[in-house]
């Protein structure tokens, strides 16, 4: 969840106001709603570590920015860890000026006060989290920041500003966490957001303490929006309850003409196969497919995973759903994560049923643990059920999930080869019995051992030349194996036997005969 927090300055009649967004890949759309919100970017690089991948995709959106709004935000770095053994500040400070010079910005340190495509030269302020050491230089370079951007905001006129996350609160109701950008709210005022309205009826800082008024840049908690706002949605005062109305009415419509467009091409999309438990339930499938959108052509190599996704609040919400979706696309597999439901609180009893009917394993983040009621539906019918608090865990877990998917792929195992040393016709010549020398491995009649100490039904064929002329397809099984004259179940590399092969006798001298098995070997994402 973004975190925000406000720091009072001592030496200036002012404060800082600081979004706190998560650092994992999965939470990007969180991270661009931050943005949104904010006037200058703190980017944080360990100065053991440099600009990694992460770095480069923050920079990469700062610099979109900076393009599409003509210098509405900017840069500052924050080279943490300088109090770590080992680190010489100097060095890595100009490592790491040289590593953002390549993606094309610019420090102050080179001396240059050009600004260059994606802004002015930015500040790069040494710090340490654990010693506090150079914190106060950051303040101050924050503030400097501000004064040459010219950071203004009018009180007195109606309020404005951006929604960071939403959530369900069970003793709440909807509960709003944004940051006010222009203006000032109090309670009692209306406020509209996409298509979502209300009059808020409390207002918290977000230490949950009561406001009387929020004024720009503060962060604020709102309670009384009718539904979930999205985040990243702006939001605005407006004079009444029926001008808010007429707005979200005039919002609805226009989205549903975006929409419509966009529906007409997806009724004329390719469908796609569904597999595991939807497979086996066609009848009852095809009802809940109709039901939730989800499409089958069993002509398809697509594989469609219906998941149902539950989170905390409304970013942490859309972050899990992409992260689901997009470990699909990168997957080397023809996968598609479909979210048939995707919402914000607990699990309810009609979210478990859908999943039961459809099959679909359900993922929650930071939500609290299900009701006995839930519990007990969920474990009766064997619903896949992951939770976590930790975005990394429960990704792991969704790639074991839908690995479970995946048709297994079925190789053959090699338990020995022998040589033919000679044949031999018996029973009036109506058999014949191939003379072996095993050269490797292992010779079984009818049971192989696997390294995990299992067994697996073995088979034969036959090469001539190293080209099989056994029956591809079929699986040839021993009639008889024979040590001497006592049938036995194994034979090792270096002994020699007399092999029978249920019906197949085209066998010559100097012939290989391998025994081998079929298993089926799971797939991963």
């Amino acid at each position: 969840v973004i975190s925000a927090f406000q720091v009072p300055l001592e030496s200036k009649e002012t404060s800082v106001t600081f979004l706190d967004t998560p650092g994992h890949a999965a939470f990007r759309s969180m991270r661009e709603s931050g943005s949104h919100a904010a006037d200058v970017i703190v980017l944080v690089i360990a100065s053991d570590d440099g600009v990694s991948k992460q770095t480069e995709e923050i920079i990469e959106f700062y610099k979109s920015i900076v393009t599409d709004s003509d210098g509405g935000i900017s840069l500052v770095v924050a080279m943490t860890k300088i109090d770590k053994p080992g680190i010489d500040v100097d060095e890595s400070r100009i490592r790491i000026e040289n590593q953002l010079m390549q993606h094309g910005i610019i420090a102050e340190s080179f001396g240059s006060t050009a600004e260059s495509e994606y802004g002015p030269p930015v500040q790069l302020i040494p710090v340490s989290g654990k010693t506090g050491e150079g914190l106060d230089d950051l303040i101050d370079g924050l503030v400097l920041q501000s004064e040459v951007m010219d950071l203004r905001a009018d009180h007195t006129s109606r309020g404005e500003g951006i929604v960071m996350d939403a959530r369900m609160d069970k003793g709440l109701g909807i509960v709003a966490d944004c940051i006010i950008r222009w203006g000032s709210i109090q309670r009692g005022d209306v406020l509209v957001s996409g298509t979502n309205s209300g009059k808020i009826k409390a207002l918290k800082d977000m230490s949950n303490g009561i406001l009387k008024q929020a004024l720009p840049s503060q962060p604020v908690r709102i309670l009384g929006l009718k539904s979930l706002p999205k985040a990243g949605d702006p939001i605005v005062c407006v004079e009444s309850e029926e001008k808010a109305e007429q707005l979200v009415e005039r919002r609805k419509v226009l989205q549903a003409k975006e929409a419509a467009p966009d529906q007409a091409s997806s009724s004329t999309a390719a469908e796609l196969q569904v597999t595991g438990r939807a497979a086996q339930e066609s009848s009852k499938l095809r009802f809940i497919h109709e039901k939730y959108d989800m499409d089958m052509d069993h002509e398809s190599d697509s594989i469609r995973i219906p998941v149902v996704v539950k989170a905390d609040a409304d970013g942490t919400l859309a972050a899990l759903r992409e992260s689901l979706v997009a470990l699909g696309e990168v997957s080397k597999h023809d996968l598609i994560i479909d979210p048939i439901i995707s919402g914000i609180g607990p699990l309810t009893i009609t979210e478990v049923q859908t999943a039961i009917d459809s099959g679909a394993p359900v993922f929650m983040f930071n939500v609290k643990v299900l009701d006995r009621e839930t519990t007990s539906l969920v474990e009766a019918n064997n619903v896949k059920f992951k939770s976590n608090n930790v975005i990394y865990s429960i990704l792991d877990d969704a790639k074991d999930v839908f690995a479970q998917f995946l048709p297994p792929t079925v190789i053959d195992h090699v338990h020995g080869s022998a040589l033919v040393k000679a044949v031999f016709e018996i029973n009036n010549a109506k058999e014949k019995i191939a003379g072996l020398n095993v050269t490797d491995g292992t010779i079984y009649k009818s049971q192989g051992k696997t390294p995990d100490d299992g067994t697996l039904d073995c088979y034969f064929r036959v090469l001539r030349d190293g080209v099989q002329i056994s029956p591809n397809g079929e699986k040839v099984t021993a009639s008889s194996l024979r040590k001497f004259k006592e049938a036995v179940e194994e034979i090792r590399r270096g002994e020699e036997c007399g092999l029978g092969l249920e019906g197949f006798d085209d066998i010559r001298q100097g012939d290989v005969i391998e025994c081998y098995s079929k298993h089926e070997k799971r797939l991963f994402l």
